[in-house]
């Protein structure tokens, strides 16, 4: 049966059911739809609740009128409680997660540091290298220097050959000096 015919056999509400299905934790079937369907054994619980809530012909007595005030009273407290709770719970979260985002960032300054150091330390082999490469080309550039000088043949004009010139003066004076 479902929820409005739980409700008119007993005598009450649907919205009464549905309540006291909350209210009373009491478990309870559903179809698909997600409707309540209820067997014989849920109608009798039902109706053992409609006994024990203290009804006169729809009305609550001045009784029973205190004892909600204080189950609600209860249920405030309770709720109280566990919202202080739950509080306490957040705030524990939150500072957890903060604490983590402070190390992740620590670890992430840290590892960027380290890349730093060995971008560096890399920059600082490579300027080496730069210079020891330098210096090779300054060195190879001076002995290609010095090779070509030593195999540059001398210019005629520069050679001065002492014999010939002297053999010429001597045929020239030979010829005009008697």
């Amino acid at each position: 049966m479902n929820t409005a015919e739980l409700a008119s056999r007993i005598g009450i509400s649907p919205r009464t059911v549905r309540k006291w299905i909350k209210r009373f934790d009491i478990p309870c079937e559903k179809n698909e739809h997600g409707h309540y369907i209820f067997s014989e054994d849920d109608a009798k619980t039902f109706k053992n609740i409609q006994k024990n809530a203290h009804f006169n012909d729809g009305q609550r007595n001045e009784e029973n009128k205190g004892k909600r005030k204080g189950i609600m009273s209860t249920m405030t407290t309770q709720r109280t409680e566990m919202d202080k709770t739950l509080q306490k719970q957040v705030e524990d979260l939150i500072f957890r997660m903060e604490t983590n985002e402070r190390k992740i960032d620590q670890k992430a300054n840290e590892v960027v540091e380290y890349q730093l150091l060995q971008h560096r330390n890399e920059i600082d082999e490579l300027m080496n290298r730069i210079c020891a490469l330098e210096e090779t080309v300054k060195r190879l550039n001076t002995d290609k220097i010095e090779r070509e000088i030593k195999q540059t043949p001398p210019l005629v004009l520069d050679t001065v050959n002492g014999s010939k010139k002297t053999r010429r003066k001597g045929v020239m004076r030979s010829i005009f000096g008697l």
